[in-house]
């Protein structure tokens, strides 16, 4: 669905997108790197910031997110082989930052990223993070 969400924009503008709550995971913004111009990840817990940045950086003990790229790039888009590694390499370069993010404040992001971007992007965060139905 996400694929589809992006597909949606009928611009050649290119994206300025905030992820909030990212989790340890980059699968949601491997769809949206063909319209990002900038990505920038947010998460609560700094284990798993950590894990983001390991991926970024190419850490040996990061997760392989191989087989998801493949099956977004080739089987969802309907893309090549070869247009895996470039997907991969175009998202490290899109992500602008991996910052701190707490969604039941006023102030969720450090004051340099709470600026405009063209799109929000949460998937399953405030599920987690609201205590009531009344919060959420």
């Amino acid at each position: 669905y996400i694929h589809k969400f992006y597909q949606s924009f009928h611009s050649d503008k290119k994206l300025k997108i905030l992820d909030i709550g990212t989790g340890p995971i980059i699968i949601n913004s491997i769809s949206a790197v063909p319209y990002a111009s900038e990505i920038v990840l947010s998460d609560y817990t700094e284990s798993n910031r950590e894990a983001l940045r390991q991926w970024l950086e190419k850490d040996p003990k990061a997760h392989d997110w191989t087989l998801f790229f493949k099956h977004i790039v080739i089987d969802i888009e309907g893309g090549e082989e070869k247009d895996v590694a470039v997907r991969e390499k175009k998202l490290r370069s899109s992500i602008k930052a991996i910052v701190p993010c707490d969604v039941t404040k006023d102030s969720l992001l450090p004051t340099e990223f709470m600026e405009e971007y063209d799109v929000l992007s949460s998937t399953l965060c405030l599920d987690c993070a609201c205590k009531s139905v009344a919060d959420y």
